[in-house]
């Protein structure tokens, strides 16, 4: 889905940006498309980073409220014994993997978002020298 919001949203600013060459100097379907793609592939954007946003949520979730018991259970007993201490470490490691591993997700789909606005630009500028030819 992130993939078709960044399509959407690279189409849009072909089209802004190359209207006259693409559509002639008085076309009028000019600001309906160009604002359906912008708002499709921006609603489209909106909706995959509030489903990471609460997929990672909902994975931290679990993993906190084990870590939070392990935590309780040790400050009510006052002395812990090593296993439990052991467990804490695991709960606490695996809670800072998991949020790495989300800073990774995200930082890939950014860069999946970079990549497709490069290649748009660089076939449409090609595509433009081509025509001019």
């Amino acid at each position: 889905m992130l993939f078709v919001s960044v399509v959407a949203i690279a189409a849009f600013g072909v089209i802004f940006i190359f209207h006259p060459v693409l559509f002639g100097q008085g076309n009028t379907i000019r600001y309906p498309l160009e604002a359906a793609l912008a708002a499709g592939g921006l609603f489209l954007f909106s909706i995959t980073m509030e489903a990471y946003r609460r997929a990672d949520f909902w994975e931290l979730d679990s993993i906190r409220e084990k870590r939070e018991k392990l935590e309780n259970k040790i400050a009510e007993r006052k002395q812990a014994d090593v296993f439990e201490i052991v467990q804490l470490s695991l709960a606490q490691g695996t809670e800072y993997y998991t949020i790495n591993k989300s800073q990774a997700r995200k930082s890939f789909s950014f860069s999946v978002l970079a990549i497709a606005i490069g290649l748009v630009t660089v076939v449409a500028g090609i595509w433009l020298v081509r025509r001019s030819h």
